[in-house]
């Protein structure tokens, strides 16, 4: 957690961001106005077209969220995603304003490709607790932090502007509390649209933070991505190496564990690319706990080839397990892990499946299918059943938005697959 101590000066650029939504809203303490904190943005994936902002003339991009009222040592959660252009700096800093003083949070790195293959959003999982209280409006913004072009060839001409791609979702701010959590771990999201719809490390986040931990994540996510992509992406690879890590999620692309189990000498890239990826976090990351995630089954495109649900689950699961075998084998002095997603899914197809965990293209996950994922996760690091329960009604970040009583009967389907309980 940011408890912001220094401000900061402007420095003029320009920025082109694509903001990604992200669900859930805690419900609040006695005295805590947050009425204007969104539960959702409004903008949406789907829209007829991207809405395009212009920077102001510092080149900052500023997000200004109605707020009633937060208290001093009040938390704040903001998250998004951002493309940039190429006359972008390298380098932006996330800040937020508390009294007259803006205080500084992560700095991230842009691709500075608005479109196109190298596209690349940047993933801000940002948290604040802020010195001074907040009333009306709360006040964020992306800082460049040097003169540093994203692309040396861009120029200073190029129009500054922000744009909010119909193919994500918008921005998400998150009022917490003022819990002081027992830990904090640095925990690293590797993936794609399998990790991205719908926030799931958001999810992860507050899920945690309602079970008294803080975990500070980073996120380096595109849509498509093998493990052996994200090596060749430069955001990617600054992410990961950022290094200090306690746990790192890894998710590929979603049929590439089952592939490899189908044809280990046909498809013996996908282990590859994983042990290289894992190479250069524990090099890094000395001590840190690596989890391949073994993703659901779907039904589009023919089960994703495999022919039904019950053998895509099978070879994700030999797969996975393969490759998590053979990287012990090389880095023995690490834990290494599968995180059975998959099969959390499977139970809930077959127990309940009144509960949709899939979007309408029969492949990605809804909110309910990404709620599952990071219950799951979050078991995986903290092997403990869950001991927080919001009230009956409440909305409230310990169910990401999701209703009460299919989040609570989530959360056992998680505790069944990871701990056993039944």
């Amino acid at each position: 957690i940011v408890t912001m101590k220094h401000s900061f000066a402007a420095v003029k650029t320009a920025l082109v961001m694509t903001v990604m939504a992200l669900a859930g809203l805690q419900s609040c303490a006695p005295k805590v106005d947050t009425q204007g904190l969104p539960l959702k943005v409004v903008y949406v994936a789907g829209e007829a077209s991207d809405r395009t902002i212009a920077a102001d003339e510092d080149g900052m991009f500023n997000f200004k969220i109605p707020v009633g009222y937060i208290p001093k040592g009040g938390v704040i959660e903001f998250d998004a995603a951002v493309n940039t252009t190429a006359s972008c700096s390298k380098y932006y800093v996330v800040e937020c304003k508390s009294g007259s003083t803006w205080y500084k949070g992560d700095m991230f790195m842009c691709s500075g490709r608005p479109t196109g293959a190298g596209a690349h959003p940047s993933t801000i999982l940002q948290t604040f607790r802020l010195p001074e209280p907040v009333k009306g409006e709360l006040e964020i913004r992306f800082r460049p932090t040097g003169k540093e072009k994203a692309d040396t060839a861009a120029t200073d001409s190029a129009v500054p502007e922000m744009i909010m791609s119909k193919s994500y979702l918008a921005e998400y701010v998150q009022y917490l509390g003022n819990a002081v959590p027992k830990d904090t771990l640095n925990v690293l999201c590797v993936g794609n649209s399998f990790t991205y719809y719908w926030g799931c490390p958001a999810m992860l986040k507050e899920i945690a933070w309602n079970e008294g931990h803080y975990l500070r994540v980073k996120s380096t996510l595109k849509g498509g991505q093998t493990l052996g992509d994200h090596l060749a992406l430069p955001v990617s690879r600054n992410v990961v190496n950022a290094g200090r890590y306690d746990y790192a999620f890894f998710q590929d692309q979603s049929q590439s564990p089952a592939r490899y189990a189908s044809d280990t000498t046909q498809f013996d890239y996908v282990n590859t690319n994983f042990l290289k990826l894992t190479d250069r976090l524990l090099s890094r990351s000395r001590n840190c706990r690596v989890i391949l995630e073994s993703t659901w089954s779907f039904e589009k495109d023919d089960f994703g080839g495999f022919g039904s649900y019950a053998a895509f689950d099978s070879l994700m699961t030999i797969g996975t397990s393969m490759m998590v075998r053979n990287a012990s084998k090389i880095f023995g002095a690490n834990d290494f892990e599968v995180s059975p997603i998959g099969r959390a899914f499977s139970i809930v197809r077959n127990e309940n499946p009144g509960i949709d965990l899939y979007s309408a293209d029969s492949k990605h996950q809804s909110d309910y299918g990404s709620y599952l994922k990071a219950c799951v996760n979050y078991l995986m690091i903290f092997r403990k059943p869950f001991q927080s329960q919001p009230a009956e009604g409440a909305t409230s970040s310990i169910d990401c938005g999701i209703p009460h009583d299919q989040a609570a009967y989530l959360r056992q389907i998680a505790e069944r697959v990871v701990l056993g309980a039944r």
